[in-house]
């Protein structure tokens, strides 16, 4: 995740993230569905995934995986995405999406950056980083979660890496618009949608400061 202390500005107004257990609701059901950190570490050190049989694709689709982790990139981006788009001096990624061909950066922790150097030397800077389609690069990620044995395992996507990346943003008090800008988001509004919060942390809060349900009386 970036750590830039010049993009951790706290979020204005003084509003509030209350945190969400990720977890317990199937997926589905949830509007924002993100790893927790834990899970995370495990699909990165995922061993025996099955799709995996030579060093060359172990190191392709590890590369997948913390990229889609640590950039929030969408995957058909990821797709899309030519060596000479990577800045590895300044630990940069200039991103082309949209109709009109909008371009954004994206901000590379140093451990993918060190990953990137491995991967792309003596490529073309012409060629596709990874050289697969959107398609395949889903099933990567799910065979990595998999493997790692995440609960939900099935449900993982690019896009709930990229939902991961945006709620460990905001849980670190990362501010809306610089998530937006490395999102590619074109409005706020957008963004706005992780500032989640899941009821039962809410409804604990309530038993905490006013008792038990069976014993919930103001008054009286």
């Amino acid at each position: 995740m970036p750590t830039d202390a010049s993009m951790h500005i706290k979020i204005s107004r003084g509003a509030a993230v209350i945190p969400i257990d990720v977890q317990e609701r199937p997926p589905f059901k949830r509007r924002i569905f993100a790893l927790k950190e834990k899970d995370i570490e495990r699909i990165l050190r995922a061993e025996n995934v099955e799709i995996e049989r030579i060093a060359t694709t172990k190191d392709r689709n590890r590369l997948i995986v913390r990229l889609l982790i640590a950039t929030g990139l969408r995957v058909s981006e990821l797709a899309n995405l030519r060596v000479e788009d990577i800045d590895l001096e300044n630990g940069e990624i200039i991103v082309v999406s949209g109709k009109g061909g909008k371009q954004r950066i994206v901000l590379v922790d140093l451990q993918t950056i060190s990953d990137l150097k491995k991967f792309i030397q003596d490529r073309d800077p012409k060629a596709l980083l990874i050289g697969l389609k959107a398609r395949q690069i889903e099933n990567v990620v799910k065979r990595y979660a998999i493997a790692a044995g995440v609960k939900w395992a099935e449900y993982v996507s690019p896009h709930r890496l990229r939902d991961t990346f945006a709620v460990h943003w905001v849980r670190s008090q990362g501010d809306l618009e610089s998530l937006r800008r490395l999102l590619g988001h074109s409005s706020l509004s957008s963004t706005q949608k992780y500032l989640v919060f899941d009821f039962n942390e809410v409804r604990a809060t309530y038993d905490r400061v006013f008792g038990k349900k069976q014993e919930r009386r103001l008054y009286g």
